[in-house]
């Protein structure tokens, strides 16, 4: 894998990371919804059944939790590439590096904001590209 293709795996974990952010609240939501039916025939609860409210509770409990160990295990991924780009020696080249890859801003906004021309931001990442160590106990593997 090279260094872009590694740098580059951070937009699409952001958009995962946004989009199991927004099941969970689409869970939470659904959950607020819910709401026993009562009724006034005798019921008998005591044989240890649960009823169906209680058993989608727990589901949704159960979903919850996986997709916030996903979410989790996404940002520490996504925390890896940060690293790496943090120990760029280049100061410059960090910048340039965590605006693209971390914050996805435009070549053009890069340039506005350091104070370049367009053309010395893309030859400047070709030069950070070249600091780039992945680690090779990355767990970050296509």
């Amino acid at each position: 894998m090279t260094p872009k293709e590694y740098l580059s795996q951070s937009l699409m974990l952001d958009l995962r990371i946004r989009s199991l952010t927004e099941q969970i609240r689409t869970l939470e939501e659904t959950g607020c919804r819910i709401t026993p039916v009562m009724s006034d025939m005798p019921g008998n609860h005591s044989n240890g059944s649960t009823s169906p409210v209680e058993r989608y509770v727990e589901e949704v409990t159960r979903l919850k939790g996986e997709i916030q160990n996903e979410c989790e295990h996404l940002i520490s991924l996504r925390r890896e590439i940060r690293d790496v780009i943090k120990s760029v020696p280049d100061i410059k080249c960090q910048i340039l590096l965590e605006e693209r890859y971390l914050c996805n801003m435009t070549w053009e906004r890069i340039a506005e904001h350091m104070n370049y021309d367009v053309s010395w931001v893309y030859r400047l990442h070709g030069i950070a590209l070249q600091m780039v160590r992945i680690p090779e106990n990355s767990v970050m593997r296509q």
